[in-house]
């Protein structure tokens, strides 16, 4: 591939402030999505609040089993937020592929302006796009038209926008812009690798998205299933001397507590050992808790549920 299409801070228009900004308004443009004025800190501290009160309530109102019923209270804690927090990564992730998939034949539109052609005649035109990007561009071309310099509204673009490859795109159109418009060619270029690049990230993903939701099945419904009808199976079972069961044989209570206790502290590291792994391979570690507190209720609960049917 021509040129480096990856982007670190010191590309971002703005620098690192620029990066700070980004990351802070990385939720703006999804919660106006949803007709939600609140800010993502905001409702975020809400959802929790009320999942607090929801789970110390709990945990005061019913005696179980202490792994289900921390389990169960780590569920109504977590789960509102963590699903909040995945519908808007959703959101988020979704825009951002439509604007990368735009990007292209964008930026082959913009390398077949002949040299010189102003910036502003670049902005209007692709602003005329019935599109994501043609949207983005439109902001831009308004705040032009407001009195913003035009470096500083291209540079805009970028804001709520997590594409990498968006930010490049800009630094390098602002480049060009700089040269005279001296550049154009390299952008056609650009836009070639970053035809190529989505051809093969469209063929890795269908691969990762696979191993993905097998292991979510795995940790969060196959592995606490076949557990717990093994257990149940074991405990069925007839001792040869007078046909009791190992649950009905008080002496081996001991035995059966520890078993539940064992599987229990198993399917808890199983969660979370699956979702850090989850959010390495998607890039974003500060998703395994998220991960976590939606296989792990999950699995436990499944777990408890299953292990008192008898099979036999």
């Amino acid at each position: 591939m021509e040129g480096n299409i990856f982007l670190s801070k010191q590309h971002i228009p703005g620098g690192v402030h620029g990066w700070k900004q980004m990351r802070e308004n990385l939720f703006d443009l999804e919660l106006r999505s949803l007709r939600i004025k609140l800010g993502f800190d905001s409702l975020l501290f809400g959802i929790l609040a009320i999942s607090s009160v929801a789970s110390i309530i709990f945990l005061g109102s019913f005696e179980s089993d202490p792994f289900l019923r921390g389990a169960a209270s780590l569920a109504i804690l977590a789960l509102p937020a963590s699903l909040f927090y995945f519908l808007l990564d959703y959101l988020r992730d979704s825009r951002q592929r439509h604007l990368e998939e735009e990007l292209p034949e964008c930026l082959f539109q913009i390398a077949s302006f002949p040299e010189g052609t102003p910036l502003e005649e670049i902005i209007e035109r692709i602003a005329q796009r019935p599109s994501l990007l043609g949207n983005e561009f439109k902001r831009a071309r308004n705040m032009i038209n407001a009195g913003l310099p035009t470096q500083e509204a291209i540079a805009a673009v970028t804001e709520g926008n997590s594409s990498r490859l968006l930010s490049r795109a800009i630094s390098l159109l602002l480049e060009t812009y700089k040269e005279g418009g001296k550049t154009m060619q390299a952008l056609g270029r650009i836009a070639q690798d970053i035809y190529e690049m989505q051809a093969l990230q469209r063929e890795s993903a269908s691969g990762l998205a696979m191993q993905k939701y097998s292991l979510l099945a795995a940790t969060g419904i196959l592995v606490p299933g076949i557990l717990a009808i093994l257990l149940s199976m074991a405990s069925s079972l007839d001792f040869p001397s007078g046909g009791e069961t190992i649950w009905g044989n008080a002496s081996n209570a001991g035995l059966i507590s520890a078993a539940i206790l064992s599987i229990q502290v198993y399917l808890f590291s199983l969660s979370a050992i699956a979702g850090i792994f989850l959010a390495m391979q998607e890039g974003k570690l500060k998703k395994a808790p998220v991960y976590f507190c939606m296989l792990f209720p999950c699995s436990i609960a499944l777990f408890n549920l299953l292990r008192g049917i008898r099979v036999f």
